[in-house]
């Protein structure tokens, strides 16, 4: 369920551009507490299209990814769910592959990338900390 124009907004126009690169699922239900994923991609495994047409957004979705888009900055608790989300469905990952007695590296597990028109410095370094704190490689760049 979308809370304003912009989030169904942001949700419809990726879906329509992603949709033929791979599997797109806008509110994906995360397990336990009720959570959603705004926007969750699976790029199709069978067939490598050139997303570069799709500019950044193509190279953001080369692996499978949660995509959360604010309106304004997000806040720390904001962060946090998003985190919490990302580490969700990464366990689920987990848990699956091994049922199916399959290997998953680390490169295969979903990224999280968080759409914001600003950040501020505080939460550029509130970022970077949790960044460091949980081991993940990436950019806090604004």
């Amino acid at each position: 369920m979308s809370r304003t124009p912009f989030d169904q907004l942001s949700k419809q126009l990726m879906e329509e551009l992603l949709s033929p690169y791979g599997q797109v699922q806008i509110n994906k239900e995360v397990l336990g507490e009720a959570r959603y994923i705004d926007l969750w991609f699976s790029p199709r495994p069978e067939i490598a299209p050139d997303t570069s047409i799709l500019g950044l957004l193509g190279r953001l979705t080369a692996h499978p990814c949660l995509i959360e888009p604010f309106r304004n900055a997000p806040t720390a608790s904001e962060l946090e769910s998003c985190l919490l989300k990302l580490y969700s469905i990464r366990i689920d990952s987990r848990r699956e592959a091994k049922r199916e007695k399959r290997p998953l590296s680390d490169e295969q597990l979903p990224h999280l990338w968080i759409l914001t028109p600003t950040a501020s410095q505080d939460f550029c370094k509130i970022l970077e900390a949790m960044r460091l704190r949980a081991g993940l490689q990436g950019s806090t760049s604004p």
